[in-house]
């Protein structure tokens, strides 16, 4: 349990992939319904590393070869990416789906989950059908009003996860067992169940080389030691915030040993867009605490990305991406957790109050203290420039200041 007098949004919401699952709310698909964001009738969208596995694997496999050679660029300076012209020829891709073919997804209620339904029956994607986990009748409503057909079941439905696994061409995974805010560690209470239903989805790909794409986070990354820009190849972490990359190490494996191309979205640590998700979670708590909190004077940057170009990334990888391959959903790691809180503090009307780093542990907890004073910076180039990944949603400060978190502000503030 947090200890947190200004009533920490991150206490109150278990929607963290690592502890950042707060700002991705896919993640709650297991155990909580979904949010009142992911409940929006949004509008059409726009169109090695080397880790053990944990004791409780069934198998003793270690992490696969990549597919494709180590991104060698080394970024020196604090700067964002200019535009980047792909060449007209392009590496072999995997075999292209047939016209008709159906996604099968899991925690597509959700606030990524959402904005994926909406793109994934357009072009390039194509799917024509779309088939997704379900676990009440309330999301059965939502998924069917998003376009897709509800199946009933959570991740502990391993035979019909395993049937709808195998009829699919493609499968995504953005859903966890682990609620934020439990007593019990992801070790503990999320990970054998996740690892459970991964053997289930294997089970149903086994030999098709079909593609799956599960949800990580760019947290599993140490930060870099002179602040410069991690990438897919960067070491782990060795005291993570959270452990999620035992079951990024996981799927990997797994795809190489049972034929299948798996793969693995590093989700930024903030996921925004659309009002929702952390930063409105956060903004739903400073307009009752009148305070947003920062920690260590807030200097350390973070990742970021718009929720419509995380879900578009989901669907590249299952498209054009390889087996054992690992992407960065990284549109932008120059922001500081200072810029972006106090952004919010001025289009919400409040304060900034910052604590130092034993203040925050004592206050906050040890976790959530870590996830505010860490330092993130993990480039997104893997994904522009193996599947043409083009971010291009409006920039977090720029969402905070002109759009829908400014609407959010005015609906909090009655205006």
């Amino acid at each position: 349990m947090l200890h947190y007098p200004l009533h920490c949004p991150l206490h109150h919401c278990a929607t963290i992939h690592e502890v950042y699952w707060l700002c991705n709310e896919e993640h709650h698909h297991h155990r909580h319904h979904q949010s009142e964001d992911s409940n929006k009738d949004y509008p059409q969208s726009k169109p090695a590393i080397t880790i053990q596995p944990p004791p409780i694997f069934k198998h003793n496999i270690t992490q696969p070869n990549p597919t494709t050679p180590p991104n060698n660029h080394h970024h020196h300076h604090h700067q964002t990416h200019p535009a980047i012209s792909y060449p007209t020829t392009t590496p072999p891709q995997p075999p292209e789906m047939p016209a008709q073919k159906t996604l099968f997804l899991l925690g597509g209620s959700g606030y990524i989950g959402t904005q994926l339904l909406h793109l994934a029956t357009q072009p390039p994607h194509n799917f024509t059908t779309i088939r997704a986990l379900s676990r009440t009748p309330q999301t059965d409503t939502h998924l069917a009003t998003h376009g897709a057909t509800p199946i009933r079941g959570d991740l502990r439905s391993h035979s019909t996860i395993t049937t709808e696994s195998r009829a699919a061409d493609a499968v995504i995974c953005l859903a966890t067992a682990y609620t934020f805010g439990q007593s019990a560690s992801y070790d503990e209470l999320g990970l054998p169940e996740d690892v459970a239903a991964l053997d289930a989805i294997a089970a149903g790909l086994a030999g098709s080389n079909k593609p799956l794409a599960l949800a990580s986070g760019t947290l599993l990354y140490a930060p870099h030691p002179e602040g410069q820009e991690t990438d897919e190849t960067s070491p782990v972490d060795a005291n993570p915030i959270n452990t999620r990359s035992k079951t990024d190490a996981y799927v990997l494996a797994l795809g190489e040993r049972h034929g299948f191309r798996a793969m693995s979205v590093r989700l930024a640590p903030f996921v925004y867009g659309r009002g929702g998700s952390g930063l409105g979670a956060f903004m739903r708590q400073a307009r009752g605490t009148g305070s947003f909190v920062t920690v260590g004077g807030g200097g350390k940057c973070t990742t970021t990305v718009h929720v419509d170009d995380a879900a578009g990334l989901f669907l590249l990888a299952v498209g054009r991406g390889g087996a054992g391959e690992t992407f960065n959903a990284s549109a932008e790691t120059r922001v500081t957790f200072s810029e972006m809180f106090g952004a919010l503090a001025e289009v919400l009307g409040v304060r900034v109050v910052d604590l130092t780093e034993a203040e925050a542990r004592e206050k906050l907890g040890e976790m959530v203290a870590r996830f505010l004073g860490t330092e993130n910076r993990a480039s997104g180039d893997k994904a522009r420039r193996v599947l043409g990944w083009v971010p291009s949603g409006p920039g977090v400060l720029e969402d905070i200041r002109s759009g829908s978190y400014r609407e959010l502000a005015r609906e909090l503030n009655g205006n």
